[in-house]
Parts: C-alpha cells; sequence; structure tokens
C-alpha cells in the first residue's frame, strides 16, 4: 500500500475543528506548524491516505474529508463570501508517483508539490496534544560518574527535569541542566526524549470486547477522579433505584438490579460488574496507565 506526503493549510477555525479529529495513537500524530500570519499547518511525512489496512488510519482519512467536503460547503455567509478563520488548502501528494490531490476553499495558495511538499519558512512547531509551542531543550546529567547529553522535546523546562528526574530515575544531585536547544545541538546519534504533554490515559474497556476512546490527561489526580465519575455515572444509570436513591459501591454481594463498584487505587483501575439482570458476569473496566517518552 502506497503511503502519502499530506499537508494541510488552515485558519483559526478550520484548525480548531481539524485539531478535534486527531488519533489517539502517537504513531498517526501529525506535525503541526504555525506561520508568521498565524496559519496554521497539518503536515504528515507519510500516511497511508488512500488505501489502509489500518482502523485507525482509514477512520482518521475518513474524517478528515469529511471535514475538507464541510469547509468547502458551510463556512460561507449570504454574500458567498468565506468567514474569517476557515480558509484551508490541502495536498496529498502520492510517495511512489507525481500525482497528487489538492482541495480548497479559497484563493490564496502558500504550499505546493515539488516532488516533496514545500512549506513556509520560519514556522513555530506545536504539539498536536494541545495545539501549544514545544521546544526542543539540552539536558546534561551524570550518569554514575559519566556526563550525559540528552535532548527532550515539551512545553516547559520544568515538565522536562520531571520527566528526567521520576521517570528516567536520575537522581537529584546528578542533574546537571537543562537549556533550550540550538540548532548546533542536534547532532546524530544524541537521544530525544519526545515527553506527552499528557501523559495519563484513561482506558475503558467492557467484558464483551466494545471499548472507549482513551482519554489523556496532565496529572494522575485528574485522571483517577474522571474514572470515578464516569464509573459513578454509569452505575447509577445501570442500577434500578433504590429506596435512599444511592447506589451501594461496598457491599460484598449485589442485590439483583444493582450495580458493583470495586475501587483499586492504588492499581489505578476501577471495576464496575452489571447486575445480574443485565448478562451473566458483564463488566466493565476503568484503568489508568502512563504514558512514556519515546
Amino acid at each position: 500500500m502506497n503511503t502519502s506526503k499530506v499537508a494541510i493549510r488552515c485558519g483559526e477555525h478550520a484548525f480548531t475543528r481539524l485539531q478535534k479529529l486527531l488519533p489517539q495513537q502517537d504513531r498517526l500524530l501529525p506535525k503541526i506548524y504555525q506561520t508568521t500570519d498565524d496559519q496554521y499547518i497539518i503536515y504528515w511525512d507519510s500516511i497511508r491516505w488512500f488505501e489502509s489496512s489500518d482502523k485507525g488510519e482509514t477512520e482518521l482519512v475518513k474524517a478528515f474529508n469529511r471535514a475538507f467536503d464541510y469547509l468547502e460547503e458551510r463556512p460561507f455567509d449570504q454574500e458567498g463570501n468565506l468567514l474569517p478563520g476557515y480558509c484551508f488548502e490541502s495536498i496529498i501528494l502520492e510517495a511512489d508517483s507525481d500525482d497528487y490531490q489538492y482541495r480548497s476553499n479559497d484563493s490564496k495558495s502558500i504550499i505546493w508539490p515539488e516532488k516533496k511538499i514545500h512549506l513556509p519558512e520560519n514556522l513555530k512547531e506545536l504539539s498536536p496534544e494541545t495545539g501549544e509551542e514545544t521546544n526542543t531543550y539540552v539536558v546534561a546529567f551524570l550518569s554514575n560518574t559519566t556526563p550525559c547529553i540528552n535532548l527532550a522535546i515539551s512545553g516547559t523546562k520544568e515538565k522536562v527535569k520531571a520527566y528526567f528526574l521520576n521517570d528516567l530515575n536520575v537522581d537529584e544531585k546528578d542533574f546537571i541542566s537543562v537549556r533550550l536547544a540550538t540548532e548546533d545541538d542536534k547532532h546524530p546519534g544524541i537521544p530525544v526524549h519526545h515527553i506527552p504533554e499528557y501523559p495519563y490515559v484513561l482506558h475503558i474497556e467492557y467484558s464483551w470486547g466494545d471499548q472507549e476512546p482513551d482519554q489523556k490527561f496532565l496529572t494522575k489526580e485528574d485522571a483517577w477522579k474522571k474514572a470515578m465519575s464516569m464509573a459513578m455515572t454509569e452505575a447509577d444509570t445501570a442500577s434500578d433505584e433504590k429506596e435512599d436513591g444511592e447506589v451501594d459501591t461496598h457491599s460484598d454481594e449485589k442485590e439483583d438490579g444493582t450495580a458493583e463498584i470495586i475501587m483499586e487505587k492504588a492499581k489505578l483501575e476501577i471495576s464496575l460488574v452489571y447486575p445480574k439482570s443485565a448478562e451473566e458476569n458483564s463488566f466493565c473496566r476503568y484503568y489508568i496507565t502512563k504514558e512514556k517518552g519515546e
């Protein structure tokens, strides 16, 4: 299956709509850039746009094509003028040929194909997760007594230091410095760490095989609060109402018509067992994992 290079240039409101379609899987996340005139660029260097056996990739392409349809037809005033912030143009360039697909809803063109896709100069890279600026940092620390230099990509210096101390177990006394990297610092062979902006991921799985989309959070506490809230809401929906209107979350044996919630905070996991009147042994599992930097 052929891969494609894809570039999308868009205004602020079009970008907001398209950013919501981006997937959770890091391998499908594009590069995000911002131009000097506050346009946005969404860019994939390699993606199977026209044909893919990967369900996530296929659904992503369908969602973006539907969004292109909307942007070509809907955001216009009664006189047919494009509403501010809704401009877009896209180029899908097949990697193994000169064929490409171009779509746009305005006359302005700042991206074009020429064997490769040319992007505007002086772009500022943004995080695909947050739409905010990211930076590359040089991190210096000691491993035993050996000085080490790594690069780290993150939104802030504080997140970089916390990642090296907590995730890579660098001792505070061995930590030397963190500073913004220059182009001269980016040598081949230097380890590069991509630090997730929202490292805590809430997964929701059902015993019959269904899954909810993953949700990402900045802190473990935020993820746990969301898991508890969703479990309680699901239990309330699934249970028959008691006389006092409460759901029993502590009983060892659940009555018919009452869901049971089992919380294991040490494991960051919640199990919701559905009432006996539902399908036998059916349950929902909420659990939290932490993404590691790549």
